[in-house]
């Protein structure tokens, strides 16, 4: 839902050099953190540390690894966090998703 496309934050890495692509085809507001200030990406930063318990820095991350990607982020997905009350991010998400449909006066059955 458009809801769900409100901002986004980018760190200064060449990965988001077309980062207009995605604010004037979506619509989404587009930031920079300011260069060596992680504490502006919070949620990011934690997440990737997550990630690195299983892919080291400077791991080489190849095609074949896709279903190796998708396990790890599915793990990460599916684990109980505090800061959501005990929920997974998974589980957040779909009822935030479920919010932002009720705002907009979707309805998903028939």
């Amino acid at each position: 839902p458009a809801g769900a496309r409100v901002s986004v934050t980018h760190d200064n890495g060449a990965g988001f050099a077309h980062h207009e692509r995605l604010r004037d085809g979506l619509g989404m507001a587009t930031y920079f953190a300011d260069p060596y200030s992680s504490w502006q990406r919070g949620s990011n930063e934690n997440r990737n540390g997550r990630i690195r318990r299983y892919l080291p820095k400077r791991c080489e991350i190849r095609m074949d690894m896709a279903k190796e990607v998708r396990e790890i982020v599915d793990e990460i997905n599916n684990r109980p966090m505090r800061v959501l009350g005990y929920r997974t991010p998974a589980e957040a998400f779909a009822d935030e998703l479920l919010e932002l449909q009720d705002q907009q006066g979707c309805c998903t059955s028939k």
